[in-house]
């Protein structure tokens, strides 16, 4: 079984998301991106069963901090 990240990240205009080198839209709140960011790794594991999906935030220090895993 593989990981994924799916990294919640600050933007200018809010927040977005980022999963294996693609971009989710931007988001005012880190709530609503959060939300999109579970739907698309919903569907990620649909396709592909063998994916374990690690939900991480990044911190105010710059850091990436695991949520949880999704397996």
């Amino acid at each position: 079984m593989r990981n994924c990240y799916c990294d919640i990240v600050p933007h200018p205009d809010g927040w977005t998301f980022l999963m294996d080198r693609m971009h989710g839209a931007r988001f005012p709140t880190f709530e609503l991106a959060y939300e999109a960011a579970l739907a698309a790794t919903r569907a990620l594991r649909k396709e592909n069963r063998k994916v374990e999906v690690v939900m991480r935030q990044k911190n105010l220090g710059g850091h990436m901090q695991e949520l949880h895993r999704i397996n």
